[in-house]
């Protein structure tokens, strides 16, 4: 285990550093058959109050800012350029947008953790039972990004909650501290939260490293920063049981697998409509956190959100190393 209480150090001790994110992977494109919502976070986009304005493929679309923006509270500024701005080598063109949490970011929205985030409404994102969806992003873990150390803690960066419901995400995707022999160990996770929210209501468990009943699922174990993970997902929402959700990802420079099949879920917890929020949302770390957001997708098919070279793998799962589903 000494990679892995490495890579712990690592993440609590970064500091910030310049940065220089790897060249784009291709020319800024929303022209894909099938595409209806398409975010690349280009000089076009504009920060004003709590509002960050963003051309997508026939519309401008808003983002809401929540955020500890000075003077606080109330917060949520977008123009505040310490926790929310443009940074130049985007995963989709020249530009991607960057979150940060300063030191002792929390109380922002009714939450001890710390919050630097945007929200796509729920009137955006069409998130309805009985809907499909197929959604890509791309994350990238900057040096100064921290997890706080311990098991079971989490660094948030792609949720989906019920719109109105107080409470837990329904769809999160984080960085997690899983449990184990020999200490915890940093991986990417997703976990779903079904009928009446919170944690006593998630869908499917794992067992890693001597541990059982570990909630959600391992994505991805070899956590590294200062690469792109690149993600498409196929959601169904449902409240009913009948719901599903497909993952395929890639850290860049590697295959694309898939890593989650879930179907007989709920995505949502009732009736009702999910947005979705993006950025960084933690348990406190002292200091600050980046993390940096491009290329959100949404479409009818595999191919309308997918990069040219996200090639489908094989319809197997790949589970991480040390765990079962």
């Amino acid at each position: 285990m000494a990679g892995s209480k490495s890579l712990i150090t690592v993440l609590w001790l970064a500091l910030t550093a310049g940065l220089t994110l790897p060249a784009a992977a291709r020319a800024h494109d929303c022209s894909a058959k099938g595409l209806d919502l398409c975010l690349s976070f280009e000089s076009g986009t504009r920060f004003s109050k709590n509002q960050v304005r963003i051309g997508s493929v026939d519309r401008l679309v808003t983002l809401f800012a929540h955020n500890k923006a000075e003077p606080f509270p109330p917060g949520d500024r977008a123009d505040d350029e310490t926790r929310l701005s443009l940074v130049e080598g985007g995963r989709d063109g020249r530009h991607a947008l960057r979150f940060t949490t300063q030191d002792d970011d929390s109380g922002v929205h009714k939450t001890r953790w710390e919050r630097s985030e945007v929200m796509l409404r729920a009137d955006d994102t069409g998130a309805l039972p009985g809907v499909e969806q197929w959604w890509a992003h791309s994350v990238y873990f900057p040096p100064d990004f921290r997890v706080a150390p311990g098991a079971y803690r989490s660094s948030i960066f792609f949720q989906f909650k019920q719109e109105i419901t107080e409470g837990q995400p329904l769809v999160a995707l984080d960085v997690f501290m899983e449990p184990g022999r020999g200490g915890p160990r940093a991986i990417l996770r997703v976990i779903n939260r079904g009928a009446g929210g919170g944690d006593q209501h998630a869908q499917y468990f794992y067992r890693t490293n001597g541990r059982a009943n570990v909630k959600g699922q391992c994505l991805h174990d070899s956590f590294e920063l200062g690469v792109w993970y690149d993600f498409v997902h196929r959601i169904r929402w449902s409240y009913t049981g009948t719901g599903s959700h497909e993952i395929w990802m890639r850290k860049a420079g590697a295959p694309t697998k898939k890593v989650l099949a879930r179907s007989g879920i709920n995505t949502l917890y009732g009736n009702g409509r999910a947005y979705l929020k993006f950025g960084t949302y933690h348990d406190p770390v002292p200091g600050k956190s980046s993390v940096i957001a491009d290329r959100i997708r949404r479409g009818s098919s595999f191919a309308a959100v997918a990069m040219p070279d996200f090639r489908l793998p094989p319809d197997t799962v790949v589970a991480c190393n040390n765990s079962s589903l």
